[in-house]
């Protein structure tokens, strides 16, 4: 709320410090003046300020991740009983930040993300559910996710 009020010139040197920036897609319309429904425009203008990578969540249509050069895309784990939807995003963002600071792949990040997104939906409360990086090595069911990918 705060940060996106303060528009995309005020926030673009501190944007070009970071090296993920996770925001969901009418977040990124919004502070993009993209239109909703332009995703490669909203990256377009994201990947001119973000020095890292720009990720928009679209909840249940899945996640979108550019590292300026590239852009995937990825829906989400199949057969999700959603009990809860809160916190699906941050558990979402910490997953996937959690892979690439320990020298994960995009790819890498976008699937622990998506599954600790997963299982955090399928749990009631904000933090039931979170996924160890063991217990997302173990469980089959987070091993395979389509990640498309298209150049820039």
């Amino acid at each position: 709320g705060h940060y996106l009020a303060m528009g995309m010139t005020r926030l673009t040197p501190l944007l070009k410090k970071l090296d993920v920036v996770i925001v969901n897609r009418e977040e990124g319309a919004s502070l993009t003046r993209a239109r909703y429904e332009d995703e490669r425009a909203i990256f377009r203008r994201f990947d001119k300020v973000v020095a890292g990578i720009a990720v928009m969540t679209e909840g249940p249509k899945g996640v979108m991740v550019s590292d300026g050069q590239t852009l995937y895309r990825a829906g989400i784990y199949p057969n999700q009983q959603a009990a809860d939807r809160t916190g699906a995003g941050d558990a979402f963002g910490s997953g996937f930040v959690s892979v690439l600071a320990r020298g994960g792949t995009i790819k890498e990040a976008i699937r622990f993300g998506s599954a600790n997104a997963a299982s955090v939906v399928e749990s009631v409360g904000a933090q039931a559910g979170i996924l160890t990086k063991s217990s997302f090595a173990r469980a089959p069911r987070w091993k395979r996710l389509a990640i498309y990918e298209h150049k820039l």
